[in-house]
């Protein structure tokens, strides 16, 4: 099978926050602007895959960051971006995780000074 992916995917368990951009509320839904956690289980400058406990829909916009630690000189470094909700995988049960792939429209890294 070819690989479709244009970025190197990096395999990082990171924890992740974000949130929807806009949405109209429903019964049980998450609010613009909630923050939500997350773990990644890979990485890419194209797309993040991660696991949470909120469902997502397609195609739904969420602020994210992230912190890598001790990525540059020994200081956390944040990236801060703007995604798309590519694919989401709801668990059957409501003790699963949901895995999410998203598609990174933007994203901006943050010097440790700058991020402190």
């Amino acid at each position: 099978m070819m690989e479709r992916r244009a970025s190197q995917r990096y395999g990082l368990q990171l924890a992740i926050s974000f949130c929807r951009v806009s949405k109209v509320k429903e019964e049980n839904d998450l609010t613009t602007g909630e923050k939500v956690l997350g773990q990644t289980s890979n990485i890419s400058t194209g797309g993040i895959y991660f696991t949470t406990s909120q469902p997502l829909a397609l195609n739904e916009v969420l602020d994210f960051s992230l912190t890598f630690p001790g990525l540059a000189h020994g200081a956390k470094v944040l990236v801060t971006g703007r995604a798309r909700v590519l694919r989401s995988q709801n668990s059957q049960t409501t003790s699963e995780s949901t895995g999410v792939a998203i598609l990174t429209e933007e994203y901006h890294i943050l010097e440790p000074e700058t991020a402190a």
